[in-house]
């Protein structure tokens, strides 16, 4: 490994991982048992509105995070990729650089190097708004969920089958339960990250024990 992408790695995929069991082993264990306890217990008051979060835990905990994931394996990888490029550029500068100057090549290695940042740059920002996407599609649907709940409890009420007591309740929790989605929206970014850091890190281990 080129020293550069070996200080990538080492410093940036080793910081990725911080992010493991804050990010992603706790929220999915945490939300399941919320999730599982609070469907329990409105299920006494209204099997449809208890459907209907069950419906909503499906979306957000599986189906939203499993599409995002997919594409985010691809981003994330340019991502460590760019990063790796972009720290050989540098160092490959900064250490060549009387070199460069004897042979003249220092504006022709700026530039490489200005294109490397602004390529890892563009690729940060792809990431980004991906991320966001993920959160936006994560609200929507909690969201959606919520009115459903609102709508369906609302009828039962005005068929006398519901105690009206009961309607703002029902919403209160539902609002309140979806609040605790929010971590599950960012969950493929971190996961994939997490993957492709400790990919990387393998990769230079394994290679170094083949070299022992």
């Amino acid at each position: 490994h080129r020293s550069g992408d070996l200080l990538a790695r080492i410093v940036g995929d080793v910081e990725s991982l911080q992010n493991y069991f804050l990010r992603v082993f706790y929220p999915p264990i945490v939300l399941v048992l919320v999730f599982l306890v609070t469907i329990l217990f409105t299920a006494y008051f209204s099997i449809e509105a208890a459907l209907l979060l069950l419906l909503g835990l499906l979306l957000t905990t599986l189906v939203v995070p499993l599409v995002i994931g997919m594409k985010q394996r691809k981003i994330d990888y340019r991502v460590r990729s760019e990063r790796g490029n972009l720290s050989t550029e540098v160092t490959e500068f900064l250490y060549g650089f009387r070199d460069l100057k004897i042979y003249q090549q220092v504006d022709d290695k700026e530039e490489a190097l200005l294109k490397s940042a602004d390529t890892y740059l563009l690729e940060q920002e792809r990431e980004n708004v991906h991320r966001l996407f993920s959160e936006s599609a994560n609200t929507f649907l909690s969201l959606l969920v919520s009115v459903s709940v609102l709508t369906v409890s609302a009828y039962f009420v005005s068929v006398q089958q519901l105690d009206g007591l009961f309607l703002a309740m029902l919403v209160m929790i539902s609002l309140t339960l979806f609040e605790n989605t929010s971590p599950m929206a960012a969950f493929p970014s971190y996961l994939q990250e997490s993957r492709q850091a400790v990919t990387r890190l393998d990769e230079v281990m394994e290679r170094k024990g083949n070299e022992d």
